[in-house]
């Protein structure tokens, strides 16, 4: 069993969205999400610390870091406020996505 260094809790999940990166915009699926990241599929070489905007419908726009890349993946590290994304995504979601971090320490 792998250590989970995230100090937030992350779900499983698979949305589509747009990753942003200057005037460019992919398409991009998300496989986790979390209030202080996401693991997205994007198919494109981004390097580490590559400041993009991650976009979801119906939820908004977020500002994120490159922390790390994969072959096909990249881990986002919000720049928003946990409490920022958590009204974003509005209670209810955070209830069902199990994304309340309110015991879990800093990042």
């Amino acid at each position: 069993m792998s250590i989970d260094n995230r100090g937030k809790p992350r779900r499983a999940v698979l949305w589509s969205g747009k990753l942003q990166f200057g005037d460019h915009e992919f398409e991009c699926q998300i496989w986790n999400i979390s209030l202080g990241g996401a693991k997205v599929n994007v198919g494109l070489p981004f390097s580490e610390g590559t400041d993009v905007t991650l976009v979801l419908k119906d939820r908004g726009e977020f500002a994120a870091k490159v922390m790390w890349r994969g072959e096909r993946n990249l881990g986002l590290k919000f720049e928003d406020a946990p409490d920022d994304i958590r009204k974003a995504f509005g209670n209810d979601a955070i209830v069902t996505l199990g994304l309340d971090d309110d015991d879990v320490g800093v990042e």
